[in-house]
């Protein structure tokens, strides 16, 4: 039975590997680590708090995932206001 459970466990493995960062953070230069940081800090000054995150019309930050009805009625009042 335990050689079964490794190779369920090593076949999972296989099947859905464990995705590794693009990046180690030792890699990272000072430009684009500056870039990254300069983006987040934007992002947060604009009411980014999470993600997934949709602006509309670069001013009206929509958190989480929506139903096509909420952002048609969001996408509405937009235009409805002239914004």
């Amino acid at each position: 039975m335990g050689d079964d459970v490794v190779r369920a466990a090593t076949t999972a493995e296989q099947a859905c590997p464990i995705p590794q960062p693009l990046l180690a953070p030792a890699d990272l230069t000072d430009e684009l680590r500056d870039m990254v940081a300069a983006e987040h800090n934007d992002a947060i000054a604009r009411g980014v708090t999470g993600v997934p995150n949709v602006m509309l019309n670069g001013l009206f930050p929509v958190q989480g995932a929506q139903d096509v009805e909420t952002y048609e009625r969001l996408i509405n009042r937009v235009i409805e206001r002239g914004l």
